[in-house]
């Protein structure tokens, strides 16, 4: 991992530094130094590296460190950081396949990734058995033969990218006991050094290795270095030796250069090679060494891209030379380049080409270009005693060779070309004299006429004699009154033709119309597109005519259109480093140059962008002078001057410049969280923001390469372009913020130094998600069902009006058919509730002869048949019932996991006797993934049933049925394949439809004839239907297919309350004795008030009323302990229950309704207007008499305990507890009624719900319970199991993991402690209690 320490250093520091003994000799050069202050993380350089795509790389005493021009990164060990570098001291970097580095430390090597910044170690031994030493790890890389390494004498390896582990090479004994020095050569031998002899080794791809050749060394050989090109350099004693690897030689030859210190480095450019000692840096050439740095040792060199030599020291950082042909010269006076010592104030080239500098305190210099094209020196003039006077404020070209000299003491002085010496300008009267100081501004017009600007005197036009004496002087000064200059500081003026361009402190831009000497003021206005400022020191007309006015404010374009004067201002909103411009002028290119408080700037023709230059580009220094500009007519030559003396702009020669860096992305963060950078950027539609930084590798003015970008985003209806976007110098970071869903395409362009731009820019693609609303599909979707609607709308008016009529008719007809389609119901729903009441005789009267302990084998056998058809009947009668339910859409739906293939294996033991009389071969497959599924167990029993027993029924004698059960997509498949009657092929379509289903029960049940169960059919598929799933029939041959289709239910339905379907634990401790407990049954039919009294007399008073009116008279005389009322279809039990319950003596009455309907809304609605359990008919007389002794039993505990003085303090097994205790448990018992199916949930979870410590939580629960708060959790678990397995109908094993027992094997081990019979015995032995 990385060490993210960032440093800007803004500006590679190019500084004429000397310490104590460093010295440079470095002529022809430039260079720039970086060290700790720049962001280096440390100034000694091991090792320099350039990367593939052009990052440098330095190995320091303290981390590694990347560097692009722009900013250091540093990398280093981290704390417990397994992907950071084993140790700070690098010792060589080497690369492979352009995507890591291999980092020698000294302690162990490190691959490093180059995007991720991610480190994997290795240390080539046991780390244990390895003892520290310093630069003992060698590594070195080459395409052919991969990464070698060594840490021991003859021990190699080489790195298996595949493996990502380093493999023993099969080395030849070399007989060198310590290696110092490890390196390929270009034709891809190894070299290995040490112990005074130099091997070169072949590798071979398969991993052998041959000795080619060993040459011995001379004992004085100090040191061996290999220059990265060709040559292996040896120094013995200061002389350096040199071996060549392009040719075969058997010893290293001589060179005539010797060297100062220790060898430490050698690397070879295009100018030479240079040689890095303890004692400096050296340029071998040509039989001679130059120095380039003296006094300071030098560790590594590194010939990097554009000639650059890298020079890194022990203690002083990193060197960078380079050699630039510079636009930008400085002008000396001599040839020792001595500079101008005075503030530059004026500047001209005369047209014999001398130049002629005027400057503040040093007078007036005459300059040449000599042999070697520099200027020198030819003349010095002082125009003034002393340094105040002995100023030149402004210079300007006259006719006839003249020169007008205009001066701050001694006004208006003139030269000649060619000529020596200065001479003082004549004047008439000597008035006009007095009127003529302080000149800033000059420009002749015509033969005849001079017009000066001055600081104080206003603008003056002199009139000239033929000798260039002064015969009239005009001035023109403010004057309130009148139309006249609006100051009398004038610094610039300009010849515009009719017109004289005045540019005036404080008083604006001045036009001035010589003909009729009248002034037209442009002032500064905030609120208009005026003047900046109305401080204006330099004024311009460029080659299109258009006229610039430098302000202390900024520059000003002055346009014109339709009459109406704008201008446009350029200051540091468009980038310039200041807006206080002191000159103007315009180059070859038609580019607009100023100089300003804070360097130059150039300004581009055509979009206004700017390049700043300081001091550091090679000016003379920042700060300029007012007015101190020139330009050559063709503009290929432009002059500065300022405080520190001149410059001279070549033009064509930045044009011509150019190198275009490389481009290369560095990092993203999305949403400020930084991310390795990808091919693509895949992100989602809430991201805030992502920030992408490039790397722009210049390493010589990177501060002045510029970063611009355009965001392309792909549509439907095509691409939508953004604008270029130009960043600001050294802003090297793309923020997009906020970026609507879709996919677009960044294209990044960078500038070189120049301002000029690639033509290759970078692209990437970023795809925000869209949400699944936005998709394209979705928006498609919407256009069509927009499109959609608006068609059905048109067309169904049109058709409304065609067939209105028509469907009123149809209304009609479907409106009687549904009224006989319900009535049909009506009487099938009426004739089950008799159906129902024979059912539940039969199984009273079934009941009692199974009790019979005297009947034959013969007689129960055909008995447990009458009782399974009995049961089969009652399913069929119930589909009628079903079949209105779901017409009424009453039927609701709860979700639980079903065992599929017990449910199955359950139904089909309904038929087994079915199946054998026919001698059906019955075959069940499933997958084992189907085990479990979630659905309404409900209705999927009904829906299997009906498909068996349409299948048992129907399949021939000595047929097959095959059920499968799979799952696929999510989706439960069943199919029931069996060989016999089917459907007819022409009854397919409608067997599904309701009416016909109805209609052709009802005519196959009047004709006698056998019907196909299409009732049972239709109910089937719209019970299907409810759970979303599909039925389908298909015919093959002769088979049938019935095909069940059920997706995965998981949303859960609350579960309503508690209908009486479910076997019901009671307890048997009442004391009174059957006639003690009155009984009211409600029954209409005879024979069933009966068989009720029949099963409940020999326990309890019963009394039978067939009325509402008989059950309300007879319950307010006698006191009854129980209501049992028959609901039929034309009876309500609300208003009875009502009755019951309003009444302060019959409000405690419990009440069982019994009605064949099988609706659970209506079971619902029943038990919430008070009944206490409803019993569905047909039904088992034991089971109406469990439900009677349980409700009886738990009316008589609550009045007992109500009665009792335990009704204030409650007991927990034997052990009194108090009101708070009790409320502590009850909070407890809830907690863990929430959680006990979580296997995780322990005590620690416990005391963190109930918000006490672990010690509170033991203490009370032992004093309360005895128990620790584990065993409590536990013992609460077996009580839940031991409750299921009572009332509900879930394997053993689903309710292990519903109650939440890790271990089954500990379940069975606990539950028989507690019980002394396994949980299977248990469940049967509760059931046979019950019944």
């Amino acid at each position: 991992m990385k060490r993210n320490f960032y440093f800007k250093p803004h500006v590679l520091i190019s500084c004429a530094l000397i310490l104590f003994s460093l010295t440079f000799y470095a002529k022809g050069w430039k260079y720039h130094h970086l060290d700790n202050d720049n962001g280096l993380s440390n100034s000694s350089i091991n090792t320099i590296f350039q990367d593939d795509a052009g990052v440098m790389w330095f190995g320091t005493w303290d981390g590694l460190n990347r560097f692009d021009g722009n900013e250091f990164r540093q990398y280093g060990p981290e704390h417990n950081n397994p992907h950071s570098l084993s140790h700070p001291v690098i010792r060589n970097i080497a690369e492979e396949n352009n995507t890591y580095l291999w980092i020698v430390t000294d302690r162990g090597l490190n691959r490093f990734n180059i995007k991720s910044g991610n480190v994997d170690r290795y240390y080539l031994q046991n780390r244990k058995n390895y003892i520290h030493r310093e630069n003992e790890f060698k590594c070195v890389a080459n395409k052919r033969t991969g990464i070698i390494a060594t840490l021991e004498s003859n021990k190699f390896y080489r790195f298996n990218s595949q493996t990502k582990h380093f493999e023993k090479l099969r080395m030849p004994c070399l007989h060198i006991r310590e290696i110092e020095n490890l390196f390929f050569d270009p034709h891809g031998f190894l070299w290995v050094q040490g112990n005074k002899k130099l091997c070169k080794v072949n590798i071979e791809r398969n991993g052998s290795c041959k000795l080619i050749n060993t040459i011995k060394l001379a004992k004085e050989t100090e040191r061996v270095q290999f220059d990265g090109k060709r040559y292996i350099w040896a120094q013995v004693g200061k002389r350096l030796y040199k071996y060549d690897t392009f040719i075969k030689c058997k010893t290293f030859i001589a060179t005539p250069w010797n060297i100062n210190g220790t060898l430490n480095a050698v690397c070879i450019t295009a100018k030479g090679v240079y040689a890095g000692t303890t004692d400096g840096c050296y340029k071998l050439s040509d039989n001679k060494k130059e120095d380039l740095i003296t006094g300071v040792s030098v560790l590594s060199l590194y010939a990097g891209e554009r000639g650059i030599l890298w020079i890194g020291t022990d203690g002083h950082g990193i060197y960078e030379f380079y050699r630039h042909s510079s636009f930008i010269h400085k002008i000396t006076l001599n040839e020792k380049d001595t500079p101008i010592n005075f503030p530059v104030r004026s500047i001209l080239l005369d047209r014999k080409g001398n130049l002629w500098i005027g400057s503040k305190g040093g007078g007036l210099t005459c300059m040449t270009i000599n042999q070697e094209k520099k200027f020198q020196e030819k003349e010095n003039y002082n125009v003034g005693s002393g340094k105040t006077n002995n100023s030149v404020l402004s210079l300007c070209n006259g006719t006839k060779g003249r020169i007008w000299i205009g001066t701050d003491g001694y006004g208006l002085l003139m030269g000649k070309e060619g000529s020596p010496g200065i001479k003082p300008i004549e004047f008439k009267s000597p008035a006009d004299r007095e009127k003529v100081y302080s000149i800033y501004a000059i420009i002749q017009d015509g033969e005849r006429v001079l017009y000066v600007g001055s600081s104080g005197g206003g603008l003056l036009r002199l009139t000239l004699g033929p000798l260039g004496n002064v015969i009239q002087v005009k001035q023109y000064l403010n004057d309130k009154r009148r139309n006249t200059i609006e100051s009398n500081i004038v610094y610039s003026i300009i010849n515009d033709g009719h017109y004289l361009w005045i540019g005036t402190r404080g008083g604006g831009l001045e036009r001035f119309d010589k003909k009729a000497q009248t002034f037209t003021t442009f002032y500064n206005n905030p609120n208009s597109n005026s003047l900046s400022s109305n401080d204006v020191i330099s004024l311009l007309k460029d080659r299109d005519g258009r006229i610039w006015a430098g302000t202390t404010q900024g520059l000003n374009l002055m346009t014109t259109k339709n009459g109406q004067v704008k201008f446009k201002c350029i200051d540091k909103r468009n980038g310039l480093a200041n807006a206080n411009i002191h000159g103007i002028q315009e180059d070859h290119f038609g580019n607009i140059w100023v100089s300003t408080s804070k360097g130059l700037a150039r300004i581009s023709k055509y979009n206004f962008k700017v390049i700043n230059f300081n001091y550091k580009d090679g000016l003379q220094g920042n700060e300029f002078s007012d007015g101190a500009s020139y330009g050559t007519k063709d503009g290929k030559q432009l002059y500065f001057g300022g405080t520190n003396g001149l410059n001279v702009i070549y033009p064509s020669l930045m044009e011509k410049d150019n190198f275009m860096p490389r481009i290369i992305p560095d990092r993203v963060w999305i949403d400020n969280e930084i991310k390795c950078f990808p091919q693509t950027i895949d992100t989602n539609y809430n991201t805030g923001s992502i920030r992408i930084s490039f790397s722009i590798l210049d390493y010589i003015n990177n501060d002045k390469c510029r970063l611009a970008y355009h965001l392309t985003r792909k549509s439907l209806f095509g691409k939508e372009n953004q604008p270029w976007i130009f960043l600001n110098n050294n802003n090297k970071e793309i923020i997009l913020n906020k970026l609507p869903p879709g996919t677009y395409l960044l294209s990044v362009m960078q500038s070189n130094a120049n301002q000029k731009w690639s033509s290759h820019p970078y692209n990437l693609q970023i795809v925000v998600h869209s949400p699944l609303w936005l998709q394209w599909w979705a928006i498609l979707m919407y256009i069509l069902l927009a499109t959609g609607i608006i068609r059905l709308i048109y067309h169904s008016k049109k058709a409304k009006l065609i067939i209105k009529h028509k469907l009123e008719m149809q209304e009609q007809q479907q409106q009687q058919r549904e009224d006989i389609h319900h009535a049909k119901l009506r009487f099938f729903t009426n004739a089950t509730h008799d159906f129902s009441n024979s059912i539940t005789l039969i199984y009273g009267a079934v009941e009692k002869l199974k009790n019979d302990k005297m009947m034959s084998k013969l007689d129960r056998s055909m008995i447990s048949v009458i009782d399974k058809n009995t049961n089969i009947m009652d399913k069929q009668i119930q589909q009628l019932t079903e079949f209105q339910d779901i017409e009424t859409k009453s039927i609701a739906i709860f979700i639980e996991e079903v065992n599929i293939i017990e449910l199955e294996k359950y139904i089909l033991d309904n038929f087994i006797d079915y199946v054998r009389i026919k001698g059906i071969n019955l075959s069940l497959e499933a997958t084992p993934s189907i085990l479990f599924w979630s659905t309404d167990r409900s209705i999927l029993e009904k829906v299997i049933y009906i498909i068996f027993s349409n299948a048992v029924k129907s399949t021939t004698k000595n047929g097959q049925i095959i059920i499968q059960s799979k799952v696929y997509k999510q989706e439960l498949i069943i199919e029931c394949t069996y060989e016999g009657i089917g459907p007819n092929p022409e009854d397919l379509a409608n067997i599904y439809n309701k009416y016909t289903a109805l209609d052709k029960f009802e005519k196959d049940m009047s004709n006698g004839n056998k019907s196909y169960n299409s009732i049972g059919l239709a109910v089937c598929n719209d019970l299907i239907k409810i759970l979303d799933g599909t039925f389908s029939i298909d015919t093959k041959g002769t088979s049938t297919i019935f095909k069940l289709i059920l997706p995965l239910k998981t949303k859960a339905i609350s579960n309503p309350p508690m209908l009486m379907r479910e076997n019901i634990k009671g307890t048997d401790s009442t004391i009174f004795t059957k006639k003690l407990k009155k009984i009211l049954i409600v029954e209409k039919q005879k024979e069933m008030a009966d068989l009720i009294k029949d099963s409940l007399q020999e326990q309890y008073d019963v009394f039978i009323t067939s009325t509402d009116k008989e059950s309300r008279d007879l319950i307010h005389k006698t006191s009854m302990n129980l209501i049992i009322y028959d609901l039929s279809s034309e009876t309500k039990a609300d208003e009875l229950i009502d009755d019951v319950k309003k009444g302060n003596d019959t409000k405690y009455i419990p009440v069982i309704v019994l009605s064949s309907d099988p609706s659970t809304e209506n079971h619902i609605k029943i038990l919430e207007n008070g009944a206490s359990m409803f019993i569905q008919k047909p039904f088992y007389p034991s089971y109406l008499q469990a439900a009677v002794k349980r409700i009886l039993q738990e009316n008589d505990l609550m009045k007992n305990f109500s009665k009792s003085p335990l009704a204030f303090r409650e007991k927990y097994d034997n052990i009194y507890i108090s009101e708070q205790d009790k409320e502590f448990l009850k909070q407890t018992t809830e907690v863990i009624s929430r959680n006990f199916n979580n296997e995780d949930y322990d005590q620690n979870d416990l005391s963190k719900d109930l918000t006490i410590s672990r010690t509170q939580l033991y203490r009370k629960m032992k004093k309360l319970t005895g128990m620790t708060p584990g065993d409590f959790i536990r013992t609460y678990r077996m009580r839940q199991a031991e409750r299921m397995l009572i009332q509900s109908d879930h394997t053993i094993s689903e309710i292990i993991i519903a109650c939440g027992f890790r271990n089954r094997a500990y379940f069975y081990r606990k539950f028989t402690e507690m019980h002394n019979c396994s949980p299977k015995d248990f469940k049967e032995q509760k059931r046979k209690e019950q019944v």
